[in-house]
Parts: structure tokens; C-alpha cells; sequence
């Protein structure tokens, strides 16, 4: 698997912005994995199950 890296440079935030934006990205987290629990669930699910197919042979 490739792995990328993300360089993204951060602005100096003031103490409020910074607790805000953190706010808001917890808030945006915990809607997705709401939404797609299932979805996200079944694909470790399967990844897992791949993964100890792997090990038997």
C-alpha cells in the first residue's frame, strides 16, 4: 500500500478559534461514523477476516 503524506502548514490560531474549530471537527467525526457505523463496521469486519485467511496458508 502506498502511503501519502499530507503536509498542510497550520495558521497561528487564537485560543477560541482553536477550541472552536476542534468543536466543530468532533462534531463533523461524530456525524460520519453515526452515518456510516454499519458501513465502516462491516469493512473491518471483512478487512480483519481477510487478514486471518492470510495466516492459514
Amino acid at each position: 500500500m502506498d502511503k501519502r503524506t499530507l503536509i498542510i502548514e497550520v495558521p497561528e490560531l487564537d485560543d477560541k478559534t482553536a477550541a472552536d474549530i476542534q468543536e466543530f471537527l468532533q462534531y463533523l467525526t461524530n456525524t460520519f461514523e453515526i452515518h456510516y457505523l454499519h458501513q465502516i463496521r462491516r469493512y473491518y469486519k471483512n478487512l480483519f477476516r481477510e487478514e486471518e485467511d492470510k495466516d492459514l496458508f
